[in-house]
């Protein structure tokens, strides 16, 4: 019985730490795209306060997903479908 409970604490033990590395690196990843928003903002000249929140928005979204589909239906030419490519 006394091992069993060592096992769970272990078992969440490793869970905790797995998903604190997974909060820190999510919330580092936001971080980066913030800063990166703010650096763009700064140099066209403009406060964040000026920036419309679309833009703010779309400035701070994670695009990851979006080029991964992208990247999936490119074609050998390294085109997409229908870019009228010789190559393919």
């Amino acid at each position: 019985m006394i091992e069993k409970d060592i096992q769970k604490k272990q078992a969440k033990t490793r869970l905790n730490k797995i998903f604190t590395y997974w909060r820190e690196t999510i919330a580092k990843r936001e971080t980066a795209r913030k800063v990166g928003a703010v650096q763009t903002i700064k140099k066209a000249g403009v406060t964040w306060k000026q920036v419309p929140d679309h833009v703010q928005d779309a400035l701070t979204k994670d695009y990851s997903q979006v080029m991964k589909a992208i990247d999936n239906t490119k074609m050998e030419c390294g085109c997409l479908p229908d870019c009228g490519c010789k190559e393919k």
